[in-house]
Formats: structure tokens, C-alpha cells, sequence
């Protein structure tokens, strides 16, 4: 038997690889990769959206065929061979239902995955492809187990190539086809953020995913931490501090030490130092002086103190604009509804004069 093509599209996933036949797909497993295929087969979710058409057609290779279908590297321990898609298309020729239907489906089995213990390791739009109207998930290597803790770590993907596209076209009318031709990894939170109008930040969605979004993002690009692999040391229970802790982290080494050849400092200390200097230089001055430079002091600060400030007046402006929002949908809700009113009104007078 000869050796299908490896398709060239298939390269980011370490542990899968697809190899295109004439009438079937053929998806090589690694030892890990087949573990997280038999957790997720196991599962009725699978096999039920495999029935109806969501999950594309996927059945295993007998061992004994694996390696004159895949070769005989040692590297793959067990193949999956899928039903052939009559037609392939892409997100970026898609009209914006068929990019909402895509998504959806993605959200729905994400979903019904966590339930029995099986997550989506990714959230790309190339992973749906259509059979007639119907959308159907083909990369069964998405599945992996879900280990305890683990956040979903196609969050980011899924807004980029899913959310992000749909909000464009929906809020600002513009269609999201050629940005994702241009753009195979999609829209950025910055770049989403940069389209959408303060007034749109009131939107459905805007601020939470997009706004904080890109608010995180620009606060920690330039720092080093590998946010996954820190992600899964805590899942290990290395130091316990949990996903959160992630992104607090900087803050807290921030307040307990000192950026200097490593020793930790207590920043509180230096700020009460440099407090005592300046009131040292208030008594040698004169009584008019003292007056405006005691206007001019402040508590003493340190380091860890300004971290707090900036934290607390970040929560501040988070709730701030949360119950401005509230408040904005409220007043809305209210306009439409005395609108109703008095068009009834407007109606009912109508119909009595005639």
C-alpha cells in the first residue's frame, strides 16, 4: 500500500499529523495524542455529534495497517482515518452566518466536552468546514483531557478568528472577509480595540472581551513569563497560587522587592526615609515656606504603596464603567419601553376616531 502525502497545512500540532488518500483522510496519533482521542471517543457527546453529522467521520485503523499508511518512523502509534469533505472552503469566503454557525458549533461542543471531562485544546475557524448548509468539526486531535485546573486555552483563538470578525461586522458594518484573508491568525484585541468607537464599548461584549482584553495584553507584552507553562506548574501544584496568580505575580514581586542586583527591599521603608528627609528640611525653613510645602507633602509612599494605588484605581475604573454601562442600559430600555407606550396610545386614538 502506498504512503499518502502528509497535507502541508498540517504542521502545528506536534502530537497529530494528516495524511490525504483519494478517498479517505488519514490523522497519525503519537502515544499522548491517542490517550486524548480515547478519552474523547469514549464520551456520548462524541459519538452522538459523530452520528449527526458535527464531528466529521472518524473511525481507528487497525494496528497492523498504521504503519504502511503513515510509514514506520516510530514516531505514531495509531492512526484515525475520516471521511473525505466533498468540498472545502475557508472563513474568509464565508458570509457572516456561516462564520456564526462555525462558532456556534465550536461553543457547543466545547461545552457539552466539559461535562464529561474532554476540552478543545484550540479554537480556530479553519478546524469547521461545511457539508452542504451543515457545519462540521474535522480536527478530532483538537480533544485532549481536561486536566483539573486547566483553563481553555482556545479563548484567545476563538475571539480572534471568531468573535472579533462577527463584532466587526455587526457593530461597525464592515465586512470581516478581507481581514482574515490578510490576517490568517485574525484580529488582535489592540486591533479590535482600535475599530471600536467609546460609544461601541457600551456594546454587548466590547469591554469585557475586548477592552480588558487588549488592556492585558499591552500591560504584559513586554514581560517574559510563559503564561501556559506557568499555567501548568500551578495545575501541578507547584506553589498553589492558581491561573490569577499568573498575571498578579509581577504586582506582588513589584511590592516586595526592589529591582537592584536581586536583594529585596522594603519599599515602605524607603518611602518613610525620604518622608523624615523632607520633613527634616520643612523645620529649616521659614513659616511661610512650611505652610506651602505642607500643602505640597503627601503620606509617605513607597513602591508597593504606588503598586496598590494603581491597582485600586484600576478596580475603581472597572466598576466605575460597569455601573455606567448598567446605567446606560437601563436608561435605553426605558426610552424603548415609553416609546411602545405611547405608539399604543398613538394607535388605540386612532382606531376610536375611526
Amino acid at each position: 500500500m502506498t504512503k499518502p502525502p502528509a497535507d502541508p497545512g498540517s504542521f502545528r500540532d506536534p502530537l497529530s499529523r494528516v495524511f490525504v488518500a483519494d478517498d479517505a483522510v488519514i490523522r497519525a496519533l503519537s502515544g499522548e495524542a491517542l490517550a486524548d482521542y480515547e478519552a474523547a471517543a469514549a464520551a456520548s457527546f462524541f459519538t452522538k455529534a459523530v452520528a449527526d453529522g458535527r464531528i466529521v467521520g472518524t473511525e481507528r485503523v487497525p494496528d497492523d495497517e498504521v504503519g504502511a499508511l503513515v510509514g514506520d518512523e516510530g514516531r505514531w502509534e495509531a492512526a484515525l482515518r475520516h471521511d473525505r469533505i466533498p468540498f472545502l472552503s475557508y472563513p474568509y469566503e464565508w458570509p457572516f452566518e456561516m462564520l456564526k454557525d462555525a462558532a456556534l458549533l465550536q461553543l457547543e461542543l466545547t461545552r457539552q466536552g466539559l461535562d464529561e471531562g474532554v476540552i478543545t485544546k484550540d479554537a480556530t475557524s479553519y478546524n469547521v468546514q461545511f457539508v452542504g448548509a451543515r457545519p462540521t468539526f474535522i480536527d478530532v486531535g483538537s480533544f485532549e483531557k481536561l486536566r483539573d485546573g486547566q483553563p481553555w486555552y482556545g479563548d484567545r483563538q476563538f475571539c480572534e478568528l471568531f468573535l472579533y470578525p462577527l463584532m466587526l461586522q455587526a457593530y461597525k458594518d464592515l465586512p470581516f472577509q478581507p481581514w482574515l484573508r490578510g490576517a490568517i491568525d485574525g484580529i488582535t484585541p489592540a486591533e479590535a480595540r482600535a475599530l471600536m468607537s467609546f460609544r461601541d464599548r457600551f456594546r454587548k461584549g466590547v469591554f469585557s472581551q475586548v477592552v480588558l482584553r487588549a488592556a492585558l495584553e499591552s500591560r504584559y507584552a513586554d514581560t517574559d513569563t510563559d503564561v501556559k507553562k506557568e499555567l501548568g506548574k500551578r495545575r501541578a501544584g507547584d506553589d498553589g497560587i492558581g491561573p490569577v496568580g499568573v498575571f498578579l505575580q509581577p504586582l506582588l514581586q513589584a511590592r516586595a522587592h526592589h529591582a537592584g542586583d536581586g536583594d529585596a527591599v522594603d519599599a515602605n521603608a524607603l518611602g518613610r526615609k525620604r518622608h523624615r528627609q523632607r520633613a527634616g528640611r520643612l523645620i529649616q525653613r521659614g513659616p511661610r515656606q512650611r505652610e506651602r510645602q505642607k500643602v505640597r507633602m503627601r503620606p509617605p509612599r513607597g513602591k508597593g504603596r504606588d503598586v496598590d494605588d494603581r491597582a485600586h484605581r484600576a478596580l475603581g475604573l472597572v466598576v466605575l464603567l460597569g455601573l455606567a454601562d448598567h446605567a446606560f442600559r437601563s436608561h435605553l430600555a426605558q426610552l424603548q419601553r415609553r416609546h411602545q407606550v405611547l405608539a399604543q396610545h398613538r394607535l388605540d386614538g386612532g382606531i376610536v376616531g375611526v
